[in-house]
């Protein structure tokens, strides 16, 4: 058997796995992304040390998540 013989019987049959491996794998559908809401960012900065900051922080959050449709809101710092 000659070298190019050998060639062409394995691009056969790389084509013909490519062909059924089409017919057998069906595509994956892109999933909907969901929709991206915008939501405020809000800073409270204390004017001392100990002056409540971190309590009014946690109170403004708590009426943002009341508001938000998840339910969400964070406070960092």
């Amino acid at each position: 058997m000659s070298a190019s013989l050998a060639y062409r019987g394995r691009r056969v049959a790389a084509g013909v796995l490519a062909r059924a491996g089409a017919w057998l794998v069906e595509p994956l559908e892109t999933p909907a992304r969901p929709a991206i809401s915008l939501r405020p960012v809000v800073a409270v900065v204390g004017l001392a040390s100990r002056c409540g900051t971190t309590t009014v922080a946690r109170a403004v959050a708590t009426g943002l998540a009341a508001s938000d449709p998840a339910g969400a809101a964070a406070v960092a710092g």
